[in-house]
């Protein structure tokens, strides 16, 4: 599209400029290719735009435009290819093309509301999708958004009953959201394949839209490494960080700190997004120490106190990557993982810098294995939100509760962390 190069791309400049303490990326809302959108962003300081409008213009499902067939670019000749699910996955190899070659500094391709059309059949996604997206660009599709946007919608994120699993849970979509669902078994196969949330921001509620503002009501907290030690975090050590899973995303400030790492008896230590490798003897019992940390504010934006109810440590066995001409390419489910911990005040201690510290014990990790968290600021039980295991319940049922839209949202609230893999090797 030559708008993004054209028009939107001097307004990112003039945005710069302005804003000069934050950072502002070159992105799309991509349509994808028989499938929902997905959410698109380059880094390429020598090239600008040239990029992303590439992309856009040979993939983007919603570009009749054919003014650019045969253009000769940095990147290639532009042809258009944006009809058929091959097609959107040439075009994350065309993005990992780029990257590998040295023409783009750095990309990510994050897929979008990934529930809200229901399974591939109808416009959305199954796990055969992202298991061929990841295969075909490892370093650029590494990750879904698990919590929609539209959080302040009279259905959670924008879902109707058409979306798989019917709606969201806790505002979750159903892939992220059912422990031993669709990112489970993902993650099973020890895929680095991470989860975040944004607002997709169009209209706030309080003025008629189903959105909170940006940052308002939902986080995508990213570490990233000050790699040049220059003191500032640029546009590709973001990207960096977005790559490494070191990452987590939360609901109205439940939370607004929160380390998570896995230790073992020699005190070597991985944190999300990382793999850790043990040396594993056999005869020998081989421990490892999960250890949580994390602070609430006071009051988040809608002036409420906050507080975490409890915290569940997830883990499932990490079996290897699945064969594309495997029958089981096509399975959605990790049967190994479940909540092997809950944790409440009376579990953690608070120390001097105000940080919540779990730390929790595995006497005898026995297989390969991924940990991660979610945590709540309702109690297991709590009618219409919580099933007796703590597992949240499927957002309509919230309407018995006379709670709707954005009242809905500020009274339940969740965050879920990204996943740290422990291998014996």
């Amino acid at each position: 599209m030559a708008e993004l190069r054209d028009f939107a791309y001097p307004d990112i400049l003039e945005s710069r400029a302005t804003y000069a303490d934050r950072q502002i990326f070159s992105g799309l809302e991509w349509n994808v290719p028989d499938h929902e959108h997905c959410s698109v962003g380059v880094v390429s300081e020598s090239t600008g735009p040239l990029a992303i409008s590439a992309f856009e213009f040979q993939f983007d499902d919603s570009d009749d435009d054919t003014s650019r067939e045969g253009e000769w670019t940095p990147y290639g000749v532009l042809a258009k290819q944006n009809e058929t699910n091959a097609d959107s996955i040439a075009a994350c190899s065309w993005m990992q093309e780029q990257y590998d070659n040295g023409l783009i500094d750095n990309a990510w391709i994050i897929f979008a509301h990934i529930e809200r059309h229901g399974a591939w059949s109808t416009g959305g996604y199954d796990i055969e999708n992202f298991r061929d997206y990841n295969n075909a660009a490892p370093d650029i599709c590494f990750g879904f958004e698990g919590a929609p946007g539209h959080q302040a919608n009279h259905n959670r994120g924008g879902f109707g009953s058409g979306a798989s699993g019917g709606g969201t849970y806790g505002g979750v979509g159903y892939y992220s959201a059912t422990v031993g669902g669709l990112w489970d078994a993902l993650l099973g196969e020890g895929r680095h394949w991470f989860n975040y949330a944004n607002s997709d921001y169009h209209r706030h509620h309080s003025v008629g839209g189903d959105d909170f503002y940006p940052g308002e009501y939902q986080k995508t907290y990213v570490y990233a490494i000050d790699s040049d030690g220059d003191g500032e975090y640029s546009r590709n050590e973001i990207a960096n960080g977005l790559r490494s899973g070191n990452a987590y995303f939360v609901f109205g400030d439940l939370i607004n700190a929160l380390t998570f790492n896995v230790t073992d008896k020699r005190n070597n230590q991985a944190v999300m997004g990382e793999d850790m490798h043990i040396k594993d003897r056999g005869w020998q019992k081989q421990p490892v120490t999960v250890t949580i940390k994390f602070k609430s504010p006071e009051t988040n934006n809608n002036t409420d106190a906050v507080a975490v109810d409890h915290i569940d440590l997830i883990a499932g066995k990490i079996t290897g990557k699945i064969d594309p001409d495997s029958a089981d390419y096509t399975n959605a489910t990790n049967a190994t993982t479940q909540v092997i911990a809950t944790f409440t005040s009376k579990d953690w201690k608070t120390d001097r810098e105000g940080y919540n510290v779990i730390t929790y014990r595995i006497n005898h990790l026995e297989s390969d294995t991924y940990f991660r968290l979610r945590g709540s600021n309702l109690a297991a039980g709590t009618a219409n939100e919580l099933d007796a295991d703590g597992n949240p319940l499927l957002d309509t049922e919230a309407d018995n509760l006379g709670l709707d839209g954005a009242a809905e949202a500020w009274a339940d609230l969740w965050f879920y962390s990204n996943p740290i893999f422990v291998y014996l090797d």
